[in-house]
């Protein structure tokens, strides 16, 4: 998966934000425990926690991303598993488990993000905080005009096209023609986003003795965005 996007893929994402997003993050995620990057990427976010003391794992189901992540800094762990397996199961406990950049609109269903849940409650005791983001519908009126979006770099140039393919899921092509060696290469994405309704989003929550401890926006991130703050309170009395 992403063989050869994650060759590219820093280079790609080089105006993303990525310490304004680990000050927002860390309102809420502290020092006080392990911290778990689930979709982690290459690591550029997980960094900065490292940077600031601390403790983290990044988690990646492509092998590839992690390998370069590696590169970056060998002395943060890297796990490479897909969260969604049924029989999934880490080593440890984390305090805090942190699911960035909509990986969870890359999920296939609202089965595959139970079992997410169902498997981060694996490896989270009470009072612990599941923090992740989600996009809504408008993210495509956001970036897309007439399902068509250009982006136009010295290194590269990317065709995006968006198809709305039923209720819940949409697709995007990416066409990237990337400059290496004099030459331009050309890379294909192919992303499929699963669109949630955030009240089935709570209840998959709740069954899993999650609890809503807050929800943000942060205008920074686009209007169609959403941050999500479940904390594990096993309470038989809140059923």
């Amino acid at each position: 998966m992403h063989k050869n996007f994650s060759k590219i893929y820093d280079e790609f994402t080089k105006y993303v934000d990525y310490k304004g997003w680990y000050m927002f993050l860390k309102r809420y995620i502290k020092k006080d425990g392990k911290v778990l990057d689930i979709g982690c990427g290459t690591g550029s976010l997980l960094q900065y926690f490292y940077n600031n003391g601390y403790k983290v794992v990044g988690l990646d189901i492509s092998e590839d991303m992690i390998e370069v992540a590696n590169k970056k800094n060998d002395k943060i762990r890297y796990i490479v598993d897909d969260i969604t397996r049924k029989d999934f199961i880490l080593d440890t406990k984390y305090k805090y488990v942190m699911c960035n950049f909509d990986t969870v609109n890359y999920f296939s269903s609202y089965e595959d993000f139970e079992a997410f849940v169902k498997n981060v409650s694996k490896i989270q005791n009470n009072n612990a905080l599941l923090i992740f983001d989600l996009v809504s519908e408008e993210i495509f009126s956001e970036m897309f005009y007439d399902d068509v979006f250009i982006d136009e770099e010295e290194n590269y140039l990317a065709i995006w096209q968006h198809e709305k393919l039923d209720e819940n899921r949409h697709e995007i092509l990416i066409d990237i023609f990337y400059k290496e060696d004099n030459m331009y290469n050309k890379y294909e994405e192919k992303h499929i986003k699963f669109i949630y309704d955030l009240d089935k989003i709570v209840e998959i929550l709740n069954r899993n003795d999650y609890y809503i401890h807050d929800m943000a926006k942060n205008e920074n991130y686009g209007e169609s965005r959403i941050f999500v703050i479940a904390k594990k309170e096993k309470n038989e009395k809140k059923r």
